[in-house]
């Protein structure tokens, strides 16, 4: 049948050919290991194709879709409001590049809302501060510097400085030297550097010019925003303290008017009582006088004078304290200072006292001074002290009681102790405290069984302020009052 031949040529040792050898196969067996050779160099290239399809789908994986994959999801997070989580950078090709940029976009939106929350928490604090003003300045001082201490952040101290009228600052200046200080007082912002640490300030703008400045000492650098909190802390703090002493001196004044149209009222209703009663009594006298002058004996018209007598000095002593009140409570007594002699002093007082009852004290009083004890004093001002504390004692006891008087040197001689004491109806505690306010008694205005206008024991009040004395009191109720003056002593000439 049909066969298939190869030679191979054999040279020859001078050159040439010198024979082939040659080898004949039967056709139908050469077509067989062609096909095979055919079918494994198919096998062989669609191997070699799966394995570059397989190797192509790894690389797209790993270098490709995963890379996408994160970025997808950080991109995700971002638009989710997730800015602390990197996104991870691998690689230096354009994946590599645009998740960089990715991931640099992350932080900067990051660093804004950081730095808008910080300036919220700014803000808050100086809001939460300006809303100290109706607690008054101390407070409102107090929490500004706290609002700047959070403002600053971490380690950071902070101080208000106050400009005085000659110019200068008082505070502490937390390292601010002299020439800064001056800048700051002129209206200009500091920023510099101390031991190392930071140090920025700001003044305080006033109605009449800088009325300070508020200094923050950090280790770290602010941050511009914080600067520009500190400074709106400062303007708005500024403002807020100038509002609050207004509304301070507001309130004040309102409260004291609102204490002199209540002592007026006081004033009112207990005159209409004091002052008519002697002088009612004395018309009344007066007209009895004259209706039964030619009746009654000399005996008895005596006696009708003497009554007119006493409610004329009682009238009068009533109008001794008005007026005294009134001057001590407008420019203060002139004191011509002298020895006076204590025991004269109160045997002067009981006298004119005694003045005051017809048939003599209703109580019996005791006194218990040696003759060589002496205060500094104006003379016509211990013995109205003295008289005003009798008067009160005699008022407040039951016919019978005793009053006593005592008087002696205190400690090293320097200082006169001046008791008055009583057995009457005492002093409630809660009242205690005001029993030296002016208009004041412990009864009531309209039910009150004794007589006065609770001048007495603020007048002597203010004699001892003014002679530098003092006055106390001790009580209880149903066992009597203790007043007790410490005075200043002196020798008797």
């Amino acid at each position: 049948g049909q066969v298939t031949t190869a030679f191979l040529a054999l040279p020859a040792p001078g050159g040439g050919t010198a024979a082939a050898i040659g080898v004949e196969i039967p056709l139908a067996s050469a077509s067989a290991s062609a096909h095979s050779a055919e079918r494994g160099v198919v096998v062989i290239a669609l191997s070699a194709a799966m394995f570059m399809a397989f190797l192509l789908l790894f690389v797209m994986d790993r270098f490709l879709r995963r890379p996408l994959a994160r970025l997808e999801r950080a991109v995700g997070r971002i638009a989710g409001g997730d800015y602390d989580t990197p996104v991870l950078v691998e690689g230096n090709d354009e994946l590599g590049r645009l998740a960089g940029s990715v991931d640099v976009m992350r932080r900067a939106i990051a660093d804004n809302i950081h730095a808008r929350d910080a300036s919220d928490l700014e803000l808050r604090e100086v809001s939460r501060a300006l809303t100290a003003t109706r607690a008054g300045t101390d407070d409102l001082r107090d929490a500004m510097l706290s609002a700047a201490r959070a403002i600053a952040g971490d380690g950071a101290v902070a101080s208000l400085i106050t400009r005085e009228a000659d110019g200068t600052a008082t505070g502490d200046t937390l390292g601010v030297d002299d020439n800064a200080l001056l800048r700051l007082l002129g209206g200009d912002t500091f920023t510099g550097t101390t031991n190392g640490d930071h140090l920025f300030a700001t003044p305080l703008p006033g109605h009449d010019g800088i009325a300070g400045a508020l200094i923050v000492r950090r280790a770290a650098p602010l941050r511009d925003s914080a600067q520009h909190a500190l400074t709106t802390l400062a303007n708005s703090g500024a403002i807020a303290i100038e509002n609050t002493r207004a509304y301070q001196q507001e309130r004040e004044a309102l409260r004291v008017f609102r204490e002199l149209h209540a002592m007026k009222s006081d004033f009112l209703s207990i005159a209409q009582h004091e002052l008519r009663t002697p002088v009612h009594a004395i018309l009344g006298y007066l007209e009895l006088l004259g209706m039964a002058w030619a009746k009654w004996s000399d005996e008895e018209r005596v006696n009708a004078l003497r009554d007119v007598e006493v409610a004329t000095r009682q009238l009068a002593a009533v109008v001794e304290n008005i007026v005294h009140f009134s001057l001590l409570g407008t420019e203060g007594p002139r004191l011509w200072l002298a020895v006076v002699p204590v025991r004269d002093a109160i045997d002067k007082a009981v006298e004119q006292l005694g003045r005051l009852y017809r048939t003599g004290f209703p109580v019996d009083i005791d006194i218990e001074c040696q003759r060589e004890i002496a205060v500094h004093a104006t003379r016509d001002h211990f013995e109205l002290a003295l008289r005003s504390l009798l008067d009160n004692a005699i008022k407040f006891s039951e016919p019978g009681d005793h009053v006593r008087i005592q008087a002696a040197a205190e400690g090293d001689g320097s200082l006169i102790r001046i008791d008055v004491i009583d057995d009457g109806i005492g002093i409630p505690e809660p009242v205690l405290s005001r029993i030296f306010d002016r208009f004041y008694q412990a009864e009531d205005s309209l039910r009150r069984e004794h007589s006065g206008m609770g001048l007495g024991l603020a007048v002597v009040r203010r004699l001892c302020e003014e002679h530098g004395a003092s006055i106390t009191v001790r009580s209880e109720p149903g066992r009597g009052a203790c007043f007790t003056m410490i005075w200043p002593a002196a020798p008797v000439a």
